[in-house]
């Protein structure tokens, strides 16, 4: 296993640069070009080493099974071609790579295409060269010629910012429970086993109908549920195995997930479990967090680890809490998604729908005007004809007229988002203005959780 600086030396060599493929000569011998067939082995390797990172760089065998499903052809969305590599010709390895996966998301039930940048990793030897730049500038490319009005990383702090990306989607937050908290019991009458290809129709029913509690969602068919049970070959690092809680007669329940084999700072790790719709969620609850109680405590002894309970990451804001209220659970603070929106006034047209929707039962109902938007630099106008959105146009704050409201950077986001409200961007940055008309604002854009499970 690899564990020190020398042990990125003797990495598979990738194939050969052929001149189709390439899309810059970046000099000293460093081509950034599509990556192929042949050179998935390579980008394994090279993924697998390289985000593992100091201090002991050994080798992440689940990345390299999750990049060779992703460039092999078993994904839904990606392939090898929508790899970038970075080749250093001169010593015939990968310097830097990224890939692309596409998604569709929904904003309030109105599909959205939308990109998502993964595996973002380059050779040390290479850093603070901008590469990973000009590869972000060439995958932005792609995603907008496929259409795409969204782009979204999952990714370490600060970093992705530079690149035009605002943390806007809550990701991951929830609940720690404690093995005190955790059923001793299965309840009388359930089970739990392992979903199979089968359940395929039942995990995305009960999915769809959870989603409508969220502003931002993945869509996801019964064919990426298919792939999630039987596509991923191995441990990888996003696989999660699926439980369906049903019935002794075999009536599934309810559904949730868990990262298999390991425990996460000593607590297994749900970021999915949602019940059927009608169902009163709390015997399948009490079933699926005694499956955790079981399977944690075996992966404890298995590993002489101390068990410390049940991470439910399910978000901020879910069903499941309000059930578990005084079991003596341990908030969980919540990370973030980056979203970047390259045309804010086509991806404001595009969920205008959405907006009309909000306005119906409020005093704005009907509403016709201008509502005037500044982002400093750019700024966008929204007109409205008898409660729906008619227009939106790109317009240029001047220093005599900044809109009716300002929102600094890529605050706005936020907003757009449901992350935070008017009032909490207003107290967090003294250059959010509100000048005229909060009220619609804050009708058109109130603060509502966010849910964003990829498929990658």
């Amino acid at each position: 296993m690899p564990q020190n600086r020398s042990d990125y030396e003797g990495l598979p060599t990738p194939g050969p640069a052929r001149p189709e493929d390439v899309i810059e000569d970046l000099g000293d011998g460093l081509l950034l070009r599509r990556a192929r067939e042949e050179d998935i082995e390579a980008n394994a390797v090279f993924q697998a080493v390289v985000q593992a990172d100091p201090p002991d760089f050994s080798r992440l065998d689940h990345i390299g099974n999750w990049v060779r499903q992703l460039m092999d052809g078993s994904h839904p969305t990606c392939r090898a071609p929508d790899f970038l590599l970075v080749h250093d010709t001169r010593k015939d390895l990968i310097a830097s790579s990224l890939g692309l996966l596409s998604h569709r998301l929904a904003y309030d039930g109105i599909e959205i295409p939308a990109g998502m940048p993964e595996l973002v990793g380059t050779h040390p030897d290479y850093r603070h060269r901008r590469l990973v730049a000009r590869q972000f500038d060439e995958v932005h490319r792609w995603s907008e010629e496929r259409g795409d009005l969204l782009q979204m990383v999952d990714g370490i702090p600060w970093y992705y910012r530079q690149f035009g990306y605002e943390m806007a989607v809550q990701r991951h937050g929830g609940l720690d429970l404690p093995p005190s908290a955790l059923p001793k019991e299965m309840p009388e009458g359930l089970r739990v086993r392992e979903a199979i290809q089968g359940d395929a129709a039942f995990i995305a029913r009960t999915y769809d109908h959870a989603m409508r509690r969220y502003r931002l969602t993945c869509n996801r068919d019964e064919s990426f549920w298919e792939f999630e049970l039987a596509g991923r070959e191995g441990f990888t690092t996003v696989s999660r195995k699926l439980e369906i809680v049903e019935t002794v007669d075999g009536e599934p329940r309810a559904v949730f997930n868990h990262v298999p084999i390991l425990l996460a700072e000593g607590h297994t790790w749900t970021p999915f479990l949602e019940v059927a719709p009608g169902v009163d969620w709390s015997a399948p609850l009490e079933a699926a967090l005694h499956f955790l109680r079981e399977l944690g405590t075996s992966y404890a002894v298995r590993d002489e680890e101390t068990f410390a309970g049940a991470a439910l990451v399910l978000g901020v804001d879910h069903p499941a809490y309000r059930v578990l209220e005084g079991s003596g659970g341990r908030p969980r603070r919540p990370y973030a998604w980056y979203l970047r929106v390259p045309d804010l006034p086509a991806f404001l047209r595009r969920v205008g729908p959405a907006l009309a929707a909000r306005l119906v039962g409020t005093p704005y109902e009907g509403h016709r005007g201008t509502l005037a938007l500044s982002f400093y630099r750019t700024g966008a106008r929204l007109r409205f004809e008898k409660g729906e959105l008619a227009e939106v146009s790109a317009w240029r704050p001047a220093t005599d007229d900044i809109g009716d409201a300002a929102f600094p950077d890529l605050t706005f986001l936020d907003l757009l988002f449901g992350h935070r409200s008017v009032g909490e961007l207003a107290d967090a940055r003294p250059d959010v203005q509100i000048h005229e008309q909060e009220g619609l604002l804050r009708t058109l854009f109130p603060e509502q959780p966010s849910f964003l499970m990829a498929t990658s």
